[in-house]
Order: C-alpha cells, then sequence, then structure tokens
C-alpha cells in the first residue's frame, strides 16, 4: 500500500507541470496535508528506524517531491506572479536552497549505504532543479540565466548526474530534474551530458520520451531572441503536454 501511494505521488507531482488540464486533480496544497498523515504511519515496527526508511519507492527524496508539486502548481499560473503566489513560491525556494539530504542510519551494510547514497543525490537533483524553475518564476521578465547563482546550481546538478551509475533503476524516476537541469544548460559540453543521459534513461524505459523530451530542449536551446527566451516553453502547456515523462 505504502508503495503505490508512493508511485501515485511522483506520478502526481510530475503531471503538476505537463498536464494541459489539472481541473479533476488535488492541489497539491491540500492533498499533500492528507497524505502526510498517511505517509507518517510506520512500514518498520520491530525495530528503530530512521523515518526516511518507511519509504520503499522514494526514500529520503520523499519530501522533494511535495516542493516539486507545488512549483509546478504556481508554474501553471499567469506570469509575471501576484503578491500571493509570489510569496509562497518564494518560501518554497527558500526551502531548496536550504535543503539538506537525510542522515544516514547506523549499522547499513554496504549495498544499503550505496542505494542511501543514490537517493541522497536524488533529493539534491529534485530541489536543484526546483529552484533554478522557480527562480526563473520570480524574476520572470529579468532572469539572468548567466548569474552565479545558476551557474553554481547547474555545477551541482550535473555533478550529481554523473555520480549516479549508468545503469542504476533510479534513471526511471529522474525525466523530470533530467528535464529541467537541460533547459538551463548552455554550455555545449553541458547539454551534451544531459542528452546522454537522457538517451540512457529512454534506452532502459523502451520508450520514445526521450526524443519528445530532446526535440523539446533543442527548441530552448535554438531560441535567438535573448539567452533565456527560450524558458518560455516551460510555461507553454500545449508544447509541455507533448512530453512523456
Amino acid at each position: 500500500e505504502r508503495m503505490f501511494i508512493e508511485c501515485f505521488i511522483y506520478h502526481y507531482s510530475i503531471s503538476v507541470l505537463l498536464a494541459r488540464d489539472i481541473s479533476s486533480l488535488p492541489n497539491p496544497f491540500v492533498i499533500f496535508k492528507e497524505l502526510n498523515v498517511v505517509l507518517k504511519c510506520p512500514v518498520y515496527n520491530s525495530a528503530p528506524v530512521v523515518e526516511w526508511m518507511n519509504n520503499p519507492l522514494l526514500g529520503s527524496s520523499l519530501d522533494t517531491l511535495e516542493i516539486l508539486a507545488k512549483i509546478s502548481y504556481i508554474g501553471r499560473m499567469e506570469m509575471p506572479l501576484g503578491p500571493l503566489w509570489l510569496e509562497k513560491l518564494v518560501r518554497l525556494r527558500n526551502m531548496c536552497i536550504y535543503y539538506t539530504p537525510a542522515m544516514h542510519s547506523t549499522g547499513m551494510d554496504e549495498l544499503q549505504w550505496f542505494n542511501f547514497k543514490i537517493n541522497s543525490l536524488v533529493g539534491i537533483l529534485m530541489t536543484k532543479s526546483c529552484y533554478l524553475l522557480a527562480s526563473k518564476m520570480i524574476h520572470y521578465n529579468d532572469f539572468d540565466i548567466n548569474s552565479i547563482e545558476v551557474r553554481k546550481c547547474l555545477k551541482e546538478l550535473l555533478r550529481c548526474f554523473r555520480e549516479i551509475p549508468q545503469d542504476h533503476t533510479i534513471w526511471g524516476i529522474l525525466p523530470w530534474p533530467m528535464l529541467i537541469t537541460g533547459a538551463f544548460a548552455r554550455d555545449p559540453d553541458d547539454q551534451e551530458l544531459i542528452l546522454q543521459r537522457i538517451n540512457l534513461m529512454a534506452e532502459r524505459a523502451h520508450t520514445y520520451c526521450g526524443v519528445r523530451m530532446a526535440s523539446f530542449l533543442h527548441e530552448i536551446w535554438n531560441s535567438k531572441d535573448s539567452p533565456d527566451s527560450g524558458l518560455s516553453l516551460l510555461f507553454d502547456r500545449e508544447r509541455l503536454a507533448q512530453l512523456d515523462l
């Protein structure tokens, strides 16, 4: 049951930004209040374990999906944002800035420690990519894609992508951060790394989703109006709906 709930959380969270119509979906500012009550019920009762070990699918990165869903929900609104939603978004971005991976538990064997490190990287990837998207939304008309903060964030994201083994199954839940990271990447080598990882993910999933993602990113990169003008596609509902993550 817990795995089904976490599976729903993952698919729901990434769908909020991409779906044409979310009128039949619950508001993430409401649904997570209900789900968090359910998720606090422990899976393991026989021994003391850290809280994140009760999350069989998303592990310590579970909380980052709530941030992702809420930022994506605000991203569907008319830009630039009004004061109320802008304030909410700033708070969410601050959560991304101060996010730290969960603490490891004692007594882990080698495999558990390895999977814990991979899961920690997923949490960083989710929050750092959310930071980039939120920053663009906050500074919608005067966003500087070449700022020190953006370049530093991109460097950290690409480091995390490099540290995940290419044959690890975790790539199956990384299309969203790959898409957002790629949208903000302007260095050809960085873009090539993202495309390689997208192709890797698509090959493992036996799907054409990688082709659609790559095409979408090339549209962003090939925009000639200004360095960040292609980022407007991240708010183009019809174009986003063509993606399959």
